[in-house]
């Protein structure tokens, strides 16, 4: 009887593992418990729009329209956030061509913001974004005529973490 007693605890031991486990996804309960620990201490903040630089993606891309890319959009850039909040999109656009076409904001997939017709220059906009979305940028060309191509660069998400835990309602 000692021996399967002794055996049921080395295997409840090795499933539980120690308090001083390394945070793995694949260890141990305990182990486990510290990897979950470690990602929910990032995620769930509230956010809201700033002027700060959280997420920059400066690379500048470029498209070529043809005349069988109407309406599709193309995604140019692409951030995944995880808190929830209003953020704002800051990014700028060089064209060469005039056709009509437009900028997109999209978040999970949706158009949020339209800026049409797009026109080359800076742009800033606020959006809402649930936690663990995704914030695209995207073009869309509006005419089937001539050929063109767009360039998007210095795409950035700003936003601050709220830390306050109440707000004045009335004065």
């Amino acid at each position: 009887m000692f021996g399967l007693n002794e055996a049921l605890m080395s295997f409840i031991r090795r499933q539980v593992g120690l308090r001083t486990d390394a945070a793995s996804a694949s260890g141990s309960l305990h182990a486990k418990v510290k990897d979950v620990k470690n990602d929910l201490q990032y995620m769930g903040r509230k956010i809201k729009a700033s002027n700060t630089v959280k997420l920059s993606a400066p690379t500048i891309r470029y498209f070529h329209f043809d005349n069988t890319s109407l309406n599709i959009i193309y995604i140019v850039k692409q951030f995944a956030v995880y808190s929830f909040g209003t953020v704002r999109v800051k990014f700028n656009v060089t064209q060469y061509g005039g056709m009509p076409w437009v900028a997109l904001v999209l978040v999970n997939g949706e158009i949020v913001y339209e800026i049409s017709p797009a026109d080359v220059g800076n742009y800033s906009v606020d959006v809402y974004v649930p936690m663990g979305g995704t914030v695209e940028i995207g073009v869309k060309r509006t005419s089937s005529s001539g050929t063109m191509v767009i360039y998007l660069g210095n795409a950035a998400l700003c936003y601050d973490e709220i830390t306050e835990s109440g707000q004045v309602l009335k004065d």
